[in-house]
């Protein structure tokens, strides 16, 4: 399947099995079951937000959200305006599934896979990454690593903050987990974030939204392969689907 004719574009390798081909497209800056499709530049790299603020990367650009007391963009404008009582999430202004999380006096949307715009009502076709974000582990000082959409989330220990568990932090933890009420539906997991927490809804996006609330129609399913010390992506492939993670090569077959 490789010969005469490399199906795989941009310089990918190609590797025939005994009923099709497997294109791997390391290094080479495109995605694709052929390496046809440009992987998204991650808007977060260059961390832009700001004293402490996390950020969420879309297809087009970030989102900032900012700690207490900061705000703007980037999270560098300061803010003494007594908060309003009523949230400004409260009316929901994030479509689409999108996650409203409070930005000082106004709001910041976190839309889902699909979805772009500041209150994600805007549609986007680019392709997500066929590897995914948390490969090399972004998240410093043991944090954990949890894909959201075509980005990632980092959950860091105690002792440290930010997107990527990099700010040392000497705020008490709660008195009460954020997750003893069992926040995170349908299976999701929770974990306790500063003050707050997150819910992973597991690897097949399945469910989706803050409290992984939200039946996310047409994913794809799990993948079925057993990989030894691999681990199971999905290709995007309709030839085939799965396809086994070896260490940073993509392989048709068993890892061993």
């Amino acid at each position: 399947y490789c010969s005469p004719t490399n199906p795989c574009q941009n310089g990918g390798r190609c590797t025939s099995s005994s009923s099709t081909f497997v294109c791997d497209c390391t290094g080479t800056g495109y995605t694709g079951s052929t390496c046809a499709d440009i992987v998204s530049t991650n808007h977060c790299a260059s961390n832009p937000c700001q004293n402490g603020g996390s950020c969420y990367a879309n297809s087009n650009s970030f989102t900032c959200v900012c700690r207490p007391g900061w705000m703007g963009t980037t999270c560098t404008q300061t803010t003494t305006t007594t908060a309003p009582s009523v949230s400004p999430c409260l009316s929901s202004p994030c479509k689409n599934g999108g996650d409203c999380y409070r930005n000082g006096n106004t709001f910041v949307c976190v839309c889902r896979a699909g979805w772009t715009g500041t209150t994600c009502t805007q549609t986007t076709t680019t392709t997500a990454p066929s590897v995914s974000p948390c490969l090399p582990n972004p998240c410093k000082n043991d944090g954990n690593c949890y894909t959201n959409n075509n980005s990632f989330v980092c959950v860091c220990r105690g002792g440290w903050a930010g997107a990527t568990c990099t700010e040392a932090t000497t705020t008490a933890a709660p008195s009460v987990s954020s997750c003893s009420s069992g926040p995170c539906k349908n299976g999701g997991r929770c974990f306790n974030s500063g003050d707050s927490y997150f819910c992973y809804c597991g690897p097949t996006n399945a469910y989706s939204g803050k409290n992984c609330e939200i039946v996310s129609s047409g994913m794809p399913s799990e993948c079925q392969l057993s990989c030894g010390v691999g681990y199971c992506i999905l290709t995007g492939s309709s030839l085939r689907p799965n396809a086994c993670m070896c260490g940073s090569t993509v392989q048709p077959t068993i890892c061993t």
